[in-house]
């Protein structure tokens, strides 16, 4: 009786493990994924989603990422148009939907909305807290997105509260240093947005938009020699010395001239 049960056991075991292995068609899928993604290749990856659509309509996590990838795409109305279809399907309220709907508002530019949207994603993942359907918590990218739909309505002071906010909620460090840099710099104050950033670049953590805005402040800072260390693999010292004048009689009215990290 006890080995029955064990074989028992063993084949279940074996079921299960049988079950839980992807098909070639998944793994032809993944593989697929995986390189439109990283080369950027955003028409292709959309196709590859709807035709996936065509089997399974109602996978919300594909119809989030058809959604994301319009976006990458600038594609403002199909994103539009497949996350008012996603939020009309959905059965219950999911803040991932309402934080990428107030993605499509800002980069509309409708910072209204794309507040009003943020505001209701951070409604709902605090009520459902724990007992969240969610496999993470997203209130830190929740939060950055807001203090830069705020920092573009220029309310500087509850922008930077909601990248400290998100902070709290371990968001990327590079990019909240980066927002927060940004926030500096439209204060004009340079100084304290090079501090900031140049932690990061001595660390070797700086990416693009760091490195961008990193740019500005040492201009501004008339650190010359350093911006020239900054740019030296990349370009020529006479291109280099145009770009230091041009960035030093940048006017930083806006959040435009600065690169935020979403």
């Amino acid at each position: 009786m006890v080995i029955i049960r064990s074989l028992a056991i063993l084949i279940c075991v074996l079921l299960v493990g049988c079950a839980s292995q992807p098909t070639n068609e998944q793994k032809a899928f993944a593989t697929s994924e995986k390189i439109y993604m990283v080369s950027h290749n955003y028409k292709k990856l959309i196709d590859l989603y709807k035709n996936e659509l065509k089997k399974d309509p109602n996978n919300t996590q594909l119809q989030t990422k058809l959604v994301q990838t319009y976006l990458n795409f600038n594609d403002i109305n199909s994103a539009r148009y497949y996350l008012n279809e996603l939020i009309k399907k959905q059965s219950k309220p999911n803040p991932n939907i309402y934080y990428l709907d107030g993605l499509v508002y800002y980069q509309a530019s409708d910072f209204i909305s794309a507040k009003e949207s943020l505001e209701k994603a951070l409604e709902i993942n605090k009520y459902q807290g724990e007992s969240s359907h969610l496999t993470e918590d997203i209130s830190g990218d929740i939060y950055n997105l807001k203090g830069i739909v705020e920092a573009s309505q220029g309310d500087l002071k509850s922008a930077k509260a909601d990248f400290i906010q998100a902070k709290h909620y371990m968001y990327d460090d590079v990019k909240i240093a980066n927002n927060l840099a940004v926030i500096d710099m439209l204060n004009d104050d340079y100084q304290s947005a090079y501090d900031r950033l140049m932690l990061f670049y001595l660390d070797s953590d700086a990416d693009d938009q760091l490195k961008a805005n990193l740019a500005i402040s040492m201009a501004k800072l008339n650190k010359y020699e350093e911006l020239k260390q900054l740019f030296s693999k990349k370009y020529d010292e006479q291109k280099i010395f145009e770009l230091y004048q041009y960035l030093q009689q940048l006017q930083s009215n806006s959040i435009n001239d600065f690169k935020v990290s979403k």
